[in-house]
């Protein structure tokens, strides 16, 4: 009975954390939608306009724009202070928020924040069908640790300890082949076309 608990609480924290991402930016669209059709709807239905069309076009002109803001802000000195200040002492109670920081640092520039070593093809089960991974650990001259996402939700996948001789090094940032995952697979011929030629 107790095994059965903790699998269930296992599953249950794995769901959460995939969902995690997906919850938070529909919260936060759906309060900002009610936020900004408080004020617009009355005046769009005086003059006439399309009030579902032109309010989902305004939240989303909003959204960037808070982006950019935000963006600009933290690239000042008191912004960085301020960010940090928050982060410390609110973002981090927030559960998942270093799990989600982590992945996002691991495709960004910053390569202290840097977790993946290379991007590969690999062929887990030997079956020559090639799953695009991450290789995020090598923990001996034989095998490599990758971490392989699924799409279009990046935040969750699994982890395989592979044989080398059954990955292909891929010659592309982590953040292209980001890009590809998120896209459930769109414009995966750069991944083959920088195939690295020792493979």
């Amino acid at each position: 009975m107790s095994t059965l608990k903790n699998q269930l609480k296992d599953y249950f924290f794995t769901g959460f954390l995939a969902l995690l991402p997906i919850v938070i930016i529909g919260a936060f669209f759906i309060w900002i939608f009610n936020l900004v059709g408080g004020f617009i709807r009355p005046v769009l239905r005086v003059i006439g306009l399309n009030y579902n069309l032109f309010l989902v076009l305004i939240v989303l002109a909003i959204i960037l724009l808070i982006m950019i803001i935000i963006g600009k802000l933290i690239r000042t000195k008191i912004g960085k202070k301020l960010f940090k200040y928050l982060e410390q002492y609110l973002f981090n109670i927030v559960p998942g928020y270093k799990q989600a920081k982590s992945l996002v640092g691991s495709f960004s520039n910053n390569k202290s924040s840097k977790i993946y070593h290379s991007v590969v093809l690999v062929d887990i089960f030997n079956t020559g069908t090639l799953m695009t991974g991450f290789v995020t650990d090598i923990p001996n001259e034989k095998y490599l640790t990758v971490f392989v996402p699924t799409g279009p939700n990046p935040t969750s996948g699994m982890i395989y300890h592979v044989k080398k001789e059954n990955t292909k090094q891929v010659d592309v940032s982590p953040q292209k082949a980001f890009e590809t995952i998120i896209a459930v697979g769109k414009n995966s011929k750069e991944l083959f076309d920088n195939l690295n030629k020792k493979n």
